[in-house]
């Protein structure tokens, strides 16, 4: 998981005081350790810093940013992730939805059935991780997408999806999964 990070930490203003001059860094490993140390500050003043990393044109920039902004766990952060969506690549977007996935905010779901609407599964994992992220709420529209969606993906994360679906229908499980 991504545990609690420094957010109780006393010396937290001047961690952030000192970090942040590093987003602007010339070396790229400055800025990720930069990115990553606010990540785990999970101060939401940094999101806005915080969000271009999304965009980066290094593949691991953005992951990471997407990591340490997913460490926030708040909506304001999910929504930054979401927005992000629209304009990533399948590589990014399986990320995001990872990272959305773990939190249990409902105002992920319906971006992420739109997605999956939208998604081929041709060897794709990205359908995978929107029917993990959105199986753990017990919805309408959740149960809706997944049953609607056995006929049109094949993929790893599916036949889990539907069990973990199955289970909660007949009262094995209890409100949203882990």
């Amino acid at each position: 998981g991504f545990g609690p990070g420094l957010r109780d930490v006393p010396e937290r203003e001047e961690i952030f005081a000192g970090v942040h001059p590093y987003l602007r860094a010339a070396e790229p490993e400055r800025r990720t350790n930069a990115v990553l140390a606010l990540g785990w500050l999970a101060d939401e003043r940094a999101l806005p810093d915080l969000a271009p990393f999304l965009g980066d044109a290094a593949s691991a920039m953005r992951h990471w940013a997407a990591v340490s902004i997913g460490r926030y766990r708040t909506p304001e952060a999910n929504r930054v992730l979401l927005d992000r969506l629209r304009e990533a690549d399948e590589r990014d977007r399986t990320t995001i939805v990872t990272i959305l996935g773990k939190t249990d905010d409902p105002e992920i779901v319906e971006p992420l059935i739109e997605l999956l609407e939208t998604a081929k599964s041709g060897g794709s994992r990205l359908p995978s991780a929107i029917f993990d992220a959105i199986c753990r709420f017990d919805r309408k529209d959740v149960r809706r997408t997944l049953e609607s969606c056995a006929d049109d993906f094949f993929c790893p994360g599916q036949d889990h999806a539907i069990r973990r679906l199955k289970d909660l229908r007949e009262g094995r499980a209890a409100g949203a999964w882990t």
